[in-house]
């Protein structure tokens, strides 16, 4: 928990300091009540006297009618640009120098070398940096962006050509600063990484669920490579009995205190998926049994749970009692989170770490170590970026590091021995080179 240890200041549980600031504005007359745990170079406090140094002179700042009366200055993002290279970087490592250059001149000078500093919004920065990110440029690649924004509006204030109060709006404020755009789903995965399963593990997880209400999501999950929501947001009426496939183009969320059905969060996310014999047999066995047991039980079937369809622009529908695959014998709806406990249960009793997320990462794996092409792999589990999928393709499980080793084990200098049966019965062995002269010369003798 934070530690405070004076007005203002306080000690955050990584060792870092922050400092709050809660004032009326002599500018504007408006309360600021803003927590301040970085510096104006976006570096965090690491004392108490560093927290405590700049809070004072953002008192100063806000306090100065000099500073916070004078009308700003006409000045443009490039003119901040060369106030940087003629002050700031000077002070700089020469990396941090170079890093900054190269987003200038590649990505920022064409877009806001001539935009006034007064006229810069947040939403024109994130516009910016939604563009940039959905481009295929790296998440933490498009991230140094924003540190350059924050480095520029900081040489702005300090030199009074925007007011504070615009400072503070775009840098630190939490509901208007600059943000960065959400992770496309790729970039998601990759910062929770999860395990594999080997086969031996797999065995028992097909023996722990194949009696459970879980049995048809755990199969999804591994011969489709499903993630969690869109294993429970498939329908009957999206499988292809014919084609042997099944359309992936909804999730089933919890999201303002119901469950929602939504789009993919990326293009990559809607796809037609292969099902395997296997699967293919289990699904029709369960639709079966599903029918039978539905009309079986008539009011009784508990199929009338309400979830939202939020797929189209405007208000919400209702969907009543849809036809998803994922329903318990009785009818009621299972979700994402049917697999809580039964994740702790598998913990404890084969002391297995699972996660639904788990299969999908197995199912890639297995794909890639089989060496299907790349690009199938990447429509077959919507991914987005070449690299994602390639990871699997270089990353090592068990399976094949001891292919590996096998194989390595076998790369030898000595020539092989062949060993043939002559036309008189005798076997006789030789070297692969002196076989091979054999077959020349008993082809050019006459039979």
């Amino acid at each position: 928990m934070a530690k405070t240890n004076s007005v203002g200041l306080t000690q955050l549980p990584n060792g870092n300091w922050s400092c709050r600031i809660h004032m009326k504005s002599p500018y504007t007359g408006k309360v600021i009540n803003t927590a301040y745990r970085r510096d104006e170079n976006n570096q965090p406090f690491k004392t108490r006297k560093q927290a405590s140094d700049f809070r004072a002179r953002m008192i100063v700042k806000i306090n100065n009618p000099t500073v916070s009366e004078s009308k700003p200055e006409d000045k443009t993002i490039g003119d901040l640009w060369q106030v940087y290279l003629n002050g700031k970087a000077k002070e700089k490592a020469k990396a941090t120098v170079v890093r900054y250059t190269s987003l200038w001149n590649n990505h920022i000078k064409a877009k806001f070398e001539n935009v006034k500093v007064n006229d810069l919004t947040t939403a024109q920065i994130e516009d910016f940096l939604r563009d940039l990110y959905h481009s295929g440029l790296s998440y933490a690649y498009v991230e140094g962006f924003t540190k350059f924004f924050w480095l520029v509006l900081g040489i702005a204030v300090d030199n009074n050509w925007i007011d504070y109060d615009k400072y503070l709006m775009m840098t630190q404020n939490p509901g208007t600063k600059i943000h960065m755009p959400p992770k496309v789903e790729d970039d998601e995965e990759e910062d929770n990484p999860v395990e594999i399963f080997e086969l031996n593990e797999i065995e028992q997880l097909d023996n722990y669920f194949k009696d459970s209400n879980l049995y048809t999501a755990f199969l999804m999950g591994y011969y489709l490579g499903l993630r969690i929501s869109e294993c429970f947001g498939t329908m009957w009426t999206d499988i292809n009995w014919r084609e042997k496939t099944i359309r992936i183009n909804k999730q089933l969320v919890y999201e303002d205190g119901c469950f929602c059905i939504k789009n993919p969060k990326t293009k990559a996310g809607t796809r037609t998926v292969d099902i395997p014999d296997v699967l293919l047999s289990h699904l029709k066995a369960k639709i079966r049994k599903a029918r039978y047991t539905a009309a079986g039980l008539g009011a009784a079937y508990r199929n009338t749970e309400v979830c939202l369809d939020k797929r189209k622009l405007g208000e919400p529908t209702s969907i009543v009692g849809g036809d998803f695959i994922n329903r318990k014998p009785n009818g009621e709806l299972l979700t994402n989170n049917s697999f809580k406990y039964h994740a702790k249960r598998i913990k404890e009793t084969l002391g297995i770490n699972f996660k639904y997320h788990s299969l999908r990462r197995t199912h890639i794996t297995q794909l890639a170590a089989m060496n299907t092409p790349v690009i199938e792999v990447m429509r077959r589990v919507g991914h987005t970026k070449y690299d994602t999928t390639m990871r699997f393709y270089v990353s090592v499980n068990e399976e094949t590091k001891q292919r590996l080793i096998g194989n390595i084990n076998k790369i030898t200098m000595v020539e092989p021995i062949v060993e043939i049966t002559l036309n008189d019965g005798t076997i006789k062995k030789m070297k692969q080179s002196e076989y091979e002269r054999f077959k020349k010369i008993t082809a050019m003798i006459p039979c």
